[in-house]
């Protein structure tokens, strides 16, 4: 039996949102080397001593969304989220960084090499240190030849419905452009790829259409994020969108 085989990016098909995994950077551990994938993201979040740390929703979203988590007379920190390619095997990695140390992170970018490390003892934060002397990132796949997207991962691995929700509907809309013909990207079998995909099945070279049954179906699918985020359904004033 002769079974397909391929190459990683060898067959046009849209590229898988990299995953960056969070890591766990013990006290006192082995300090360890990598490569910045993008400039550190810093949000207000709200930590707790028996739970993963979560952004405030009324912060990420300007308001859009009520934060459960925010408390009278209790101003939340500022959490910082760095994606790395470690050096030893290359993995993606997300490391969280505190408010109290966040001046080491200044001017860090994207490509730098860095050492990761914690100091032993409860309550020390982790520290990132750009090393005076720098190995240039080189990497043939196309989606790390440019600064990372930390969103897909965050969004995962903060693991809120109704962050997630209102995520999905806003990277669909950020997707769109006005055209005077709709248009979307569908797949071999013509049923359309999703709101999340529509981008990078565009840049891998999928097939775009405006059957009215490929666009009846992507309908369906941006009416069920937006009954999961109970937000509301678009204007019928004429104006469309197209999928870019």
């Amino acid at each position: 039996m002769n079974l397909r085989k391929g190459t990683p990016g060898g067959d046009k098909t849209p590229p898988r949102p990299e995953h960056f995994s969070y890591e766990r950077t013990p006290p006192g551990c082995k300090p360890w080397t990598a490569w910045l994938a993008c400039e550190p993201y810093w949000c207000i979040a709200h930590t707790f001593e028996d739970s993963p740390t979560k952004p405030c929703l009324s912060w990420i979203t300007s308001g859009a969304l009520t934060c459960h988590f925010c408390k009278p007379l209790h101003t939340p920190p500022w959490v910082g989220y760095v994606g790395l390619w470690r050096e030893s095997d290359l993995k993606a990695c997300l490391v969280v960084l505190r408010e109290q140390n966040s001046e080491l992170s200044e001017g860090l970018q994207f490509g730098d090499y860095v050492t990761v490390s914690r100091q032993a003892g409860e309550g020390n934060p982790i520290a990132i240190r750009k090393l005076l002397a720098q190995r240039p990132w080189k990497s043939r796949k196309p989606q790390r030849q440019g600064p990372a997207d930390l969103s897909h991962s965050l969004i995962t691995m903060w693991k809120i419905p109704v962050l997630t929700n209102w995520y999905e509907c806003q990277a669909s809309q950020s997707d769109n452009a006005v055209s005077q013909t709709r248009t979307v990207y569908v797949k071999p079998d013509g049923m359309p790829y999703g709101p999340m995909e529509q981008a990078a099945a565009g840049k891998a070279g999928a097939q775009k259409t405006n059957d009215p049954v490929a666009l009846a179906n992507y309908d369906k699918l941006l009416a069920q994020i937006r009954k999961r985020s109970a937000l509301p359904e678009p204007s019928t004033n004429g104006n469309h969108k197209s999928e870019e």
